[in-house]
């Protein structure tokens, strides 16, 4: 490794360190991995005797340092031949008592070693040998794998890392470091933490069959981890769709190497379950998928609130789409109301004037009953735009308060309908925001048209009360009842305005009714800042 001067040389003894080792990792069929390499020498000439003598060999310096590390090291010429390795790598290697290690030492191939390692078959060999390969040539500055390596007493992690060793032409550092402890104390912090998960999390290999379940796993299956690890699903019980189904996916991901995510059912002593799993792919250092991991979720209440949330949709969008019909017809009615009506009359009393105005006066008594004709028509028509506006907003509202127009509407409606309709409030709030005021007038309206137009009620209590600052309002009758569902359904804007106006105003609506039973409407709105 050093350059050699002219002259005959002078013998260094060898330090104790540098006696063929054997290799650990040969032990572990992985045998490219260590060495112990003879050590070069370099001849300096003497400038006081003019002898040629030999020096000191390049790496004694750090003899004692590097024999003090608890890594393995060794080092590697250009080629791959082993230079050089430490106590701890030798130690390693007697204490494993693989005679087959002597070999492999100073002067050593270690790539040729590597290479009868690949045609063995042993785990990540070819990993290692295209690694150190490419540090020895300058195609990486680095180079680490994680490995298990057995020995009699356990099976042992270990980190080998390959660096270029500084200050040479090629050479290379190889070292291992034992990660067994770490590992150890990482796989116990890892476990803690899946134990923990509110998920089912186990893995595969590619016969089908668990190497690792988590607690979840095991309390849902009913059996300790020991009973399920090292069979298949359909062996510890699994019915044989989803075990199919679980086969079918880890299949296929072994051969394509990209996630999936299912979704099946799953039977429960309580109710058939929905779960999530995601099947995700773990790969060897060559590359290749060598188990699979399986992370399960119970998404049975996630897909009942999706099931709410798409009704609820389903709803908005029927009653947007009834929204623009309704305007279309109230536009509709009123333009009738207006044209047929009031136009008319108008247009009649008109008339009327017009009459009396071109022709001579009538005598006092004629001309009287005629003014008084005239007056009556008048009033009509009045009374008839007074009702127009009223049905398109109650005035009362802003005029008298929520308590006296839901007074008017129950008085006036009985009055109609020929019900009896009883109106009851408790102490009124100091104030009262008009869109609240609105919905619960709005609701009620609704209520009171529904239970004399559908379920032949004789008898409807509404009563509005106050609570620390909240409003409520129920509507109750003793008709023949219904049901919600179907009714929600046939697209009606009833049941949905009223949902829609309390959810507006940040309220709660509630609605029980069975068959011959009745019915019963209750709403709560909060009050801005709470304030009675």
């Amino acid at each position: 490794m050093g350059e050699v001067l002219q002259g005959p040389p002078t013998a260094v003894p060898e330090p104790a360190t540098l006696d063929s080792a054997r290799d650990p990792v040969v032990s572990c069929r992985e045998q490219a991995l260590r060495g112990t390499p003879p050590v070069s020498k370099k001849r300096v000439a003497s400038k006081s005797s003019g002898n040629r003598v030999a020096r000191v060999p390049k790496f004694s310096d750090g003899y004692s340092v590097l024999n003090s590390l608890a890594a393995h090291l060794a080092v590697l010429g250009p080629d791959g031949t082993i230079r050089f390795t430490n106590q701890a790598w030798k130690r390693f290697a007697q204490e494993n008592g693989n005679p087959r290690l002597s070999a492999v030492g100073p002067g050593a191939n270690y790539l040729e070693i590597c290479a009868r390692a690949v045609s063995d078959g042993a785990p990540d060999a070819q990993v290692i040998l295209s690694g150190i390969k490419d540090v020895l040539e300058g195609k990486r500055s680095f180079f680490s794998i994680e490995y298990t390596c057995g020995s009699p007493t356990e099976q042992r992690w270990f980190t080998m890392n390959v660096s270029p060793l500084e200050g040479t032409k090629g050479d290379a550092v190889i070292s291992h470091v034992d990660i067994t402890r770490l590992l150890g104390q990482r796989e116990r912090e890892v476990k803690t933490l899946l134990d923990n998960s509110p998920d089912v999390i186990v893995r595969m290999d590619r016969e089908g069959r668990y190497l690792y379940v988590n607690a979840v796993t095991t309390k849902i299956a009913g059996l300790p981890a020991e009973a399920i690890l090292g069979k298949t699903p359909r062996e510890v019980g699994i019915p044989e769709n989803l075990s199919d189904l679980w086969t079918r996916s880890c299949r296929d991901v072994f051969d394509s190497g990209l996630p999936q995510l299912i979704e099946f059912p799953f039977p429960s002593p309580e109710e058939e379950t929905i779960w999530e799993e995601r099947v995700v792919p773990e790969f060897a250092p060559d590359g290749t998928v060598q188990s699979v991991l399986m992370i399960g979720r119970n998404i049975t209440e996630r897909k009942k609130l999706e099931k709410v949330r798409e009704a609820y949709s389903a709803e908005i969008r029927a009653l947007a789409a009834r929204l623009l019909t309704v305007a279309e017809e109230e536009r509709r009615r009123v333009s009738r109301e207006l044209h047929d009506q009031i136009c008319q009359q108008l247009a009649s009393v008109a008339i009327d004037i017009a009459e009396l105005a071109a022709h001579p006066p009538p005598p006092p008594k004629e001309r009287l009953r005629s003014l008084r004709a005239l007056e009556a028509r008048v009033v009509k028509t009045s009374e008839e735009a007074r009702h127009l506006a009223y049905e398109l907003h109650p005035s009362v509202l802003d005029d008298l308060g929520l308590v006296s127009a839901l007074r008017a509407l129950c008085r006036e409606f009985s009055a109609k309908r020929s019900l009896i309709v009883e109106f009851t409030n408790g102490a009124l709030p100091g104030s009262m925001p008009r869109e609240v005021a609105a919905c619960l007038y709005r609701v009620t309206q609704e209520a009171l048209q529904n239970a004399a137009k559908h379920s032949t009620a004789n008898h409807i209590s509404v009563a509005l009360t106050f609570g620390e600052g909240t409003v409520s309002l129920s509507i109750e009758d003793d008709g023949v009842g219904f049901d919600i569902q179907r009714v929600k359904g046939r697209g009606g804007l009833g049941l949905i305005g009223m949902e829609e106006r309390v959810r507006l105003v940040n309220g709660k609506l509630s609605i029980a009714s069975q068959a011959g039973r009745g019915t019963r409407i209750a709403l709560t709105v909060p009050l801005p800042g709470g304030n009675l």
